[in-house]
């Protein structure tokens, strides 16, 4: 903290509810220690939390990894539209070993776009995709994530956005003490843990007292490296134990798939057989027209399994994918009716509704012109009939 006066004024755009632990440490409890102003706008629109970051002069913009990832899809996508996408990829894998100031001159495009005073960013909430804190470092904005819970009063470990591997949500904060037990879960003690939690008229313990008396089971997975940089693995609930006893998280599979050029989303859960699980996943395509041209079909298909072996060994996906309101198996003889209710309800059912409410719009406004057509021509015929007698 010592040079943090070295970026004053600061100013803080807040998109995290103050529901949320951490919207209220970072947008309510920490500006003060700091003398920062904070900003808070209930928009999450790409183009109007540029604007703001620009006319308010933000210095920092703290939020979750799914509007820092909107926010990356938004300059890409102008950078496309204005024909610039494959310089700025080509300027991107050069400025992999460029020091930060000659980052800043490469980029600065970007940096007018957001305004200069923009330098940092801190997402909480969720784990950061690697390949979206990859971005915004590459780019000269710093990108700083932690990790904590409402039972820990918000922050455990916070990263050092030059210091650390990417991915991690970095190292223990003074006053804390983080452990794993022997199945990777990531146990916490210290003063910042609460007492215990309010349920039916009493305080219920929030520690255990059995295997490990006074620390908390934050039901989350985690690794420590050699440094004592914290990872997050996801959560133990969510592990997918497959016949062949691997432990699969969806997680590490969901970020495997992203990376493939078809997919433009896509969940993974676990679908019970036999008293195992097995992984299935629901792809929603960026085109899924040629989805049923074989070869194409075969394509994503391949490129799905690799994705799955390199990560869950020889554990073959069920795959189902979805375009618009078509949602159907690709794998031969498995029926769609498979698939949980929730998954259909929250990754494919705001697909339908869309593709639905699109077909009633244009079914609406075909039908006025056939009917306005079809008057049109009624009136002309009877005026033409009477001309002629």
């Amino acid at each position: 903290m010592k040079w943090e006066r070295l970026f004053h004024p600061l100013r803080f755009l807040d998109l995290v509810p103050l529901s949320h632990v951490f919207g209220q440490f970072m947008g309510v409890w920490v500006p003060p220690l700091l003398g920062a102003a904070v900003v808070f706008q209930d928009s999450l629109n790409p183009s109007e939390v540029i604007t703001t970051i620009k006319s308010e002069r933000v210095s920092v913009l703290i939020t979750v990894p799914r509007v820092l990832e909107s926010l990356q899809n938004k300059v890409e996508r102008d950078l496309e539209a204005a024909g610039e996408l494959a310089n700025f990829k080509r300027n991107f894998d050069e400025a992999a070993k460029e020091k930060f100031i000659r980052r800043l001159w490469r980029f600065r495009r970007i940096h007018r776009l957001f305004g200069w005073k923009f330098w940092a960013v801190i997402s909480g909430g969720a784990t950061l995709d690697p390949g979206t804190e990859l971005f915004w470092g590459r780019i000269g904005i710093a990108a700083i994530q932690g990790y904590g819970l409402t039972e820990t009063t918000s922050l455990i470990s916070v990263n050092h956005p030059f210091q650390v591997g990417r991915g991690s949500i970095g190292k223990v904060l003074e006053g804390r003490q983080v452990k794993l037990d022997e199945n990777g879960e990531i146990l916490v003690r210290g003063e910042n843990v609460a007492a215990g939690y309010w349920q039916s008229g009493a305080v219920h313990p929030m520690t255990g007292a059995g295997k490990d008396p006074g620390w908390f089971h934050t039901g989350d997975l985690g690794t420590l490296d050699a440094n004592g940089n914290l990872y997050f693995n996801g959560r133990q609930k969510n592990v997918i134990v497959t016949a062949a006893g691997m432990n699969v998280h969806p997680g590490d599979l969901e970020r495997a798939l992203r990376n493939n050029p078809e997919v433009k989303d896509c969940v993974v859960i676990g679908l019970q057989r036999g008293g195992n699980a097995e992984p299935c996943a629901v792809l929603v395509l960026k085109d899924g027209r040629g989805v049923r041209q074989p070869r194409h079909a075969a394509g994503i298909v391949t490129s799905v399994m690799l994705a799955f072996a390199r990560i869950a060994g020889e554990s073959a996906p069920l795959m189902f994918t979805a375009f618009g309101n078509e949602f159907w198996s690709m794998n031969p003889g498995q029926p769609v009716a498979s698939l949980p209710l929730q998954i259909y309800k929250y990754a494919i059912q705001p697909y339908e509704q869309a593709h639905a409410q699109a077909w009633t719009a244009a079914l609406v406004l075909i039908s006025m012109i056939v009917v306005t057509v079809t008057l049109f021509r009624f009136i002309v015929g009877r005026y033409a009939i009477k001309g002629v007698s």
